[in-house]
């Protein structure tokens, strides 16, 4: 198992990490995980990325190997707290990271709380890239 962390321009000012869980041997054929946190785990903090690993996550279970033959990634949104926390903002980039950084992959998606909201809006902006969701 890899673990690293890739960080991707929002705008100008903002960036978003996410946290990338690969088994050691990658292939075309292994699907992508794509998890979106709920709206306690967000954070400015580059230090906080772990708070994606909180309550049993996707992210959480590959460190542990429990999650076979997937490469999971989990942004981490930034904290927003003047406005209603939202994944909209943040769904155009994420679906640009994967198609770049995998591109041919399989893209399966799941969220908790918020993040759930986060893959039914992830769907309906771009239904033809996510394979299957829970």
């Amino acid at each position: 198992m890899r673990e690293r962390i890739e960080t991707f321009a929002l705008n100008q000012h903002r960036k978003l990490r996410a946290l990338i869980v690969e088994p050691a041997r990658v292939k075309r054929s292994t699907p992508v995980l794509l998890f979106l946190h709920g709206r306690g785990e967000a954070s400015e903090q580059e230090n906080e990325l772990q708070k994606v690993c909180a309550h049993c996550s996707p992210p959480d279970q590959a460190r542990r190997d429990r999650l076979k033959n997937v490469i999971v990634v989990a942004p981490q949104a930034p904290e927003d707290p003047e406005k209603q926390w939202d994944w909209e903002p943040y769904l155009l980039k994420i679906k640009e990271f994967l198609r770049s950084r995998f591109n041919g992959h399989r893209i399966l998606a799941t969220g908790f709380s918020r993040g759930g909201l986060g893959v039914l809006q992830f769907i309906l902006k771009f239904p033809n890239r996510v394979s299957r969701w829970a």
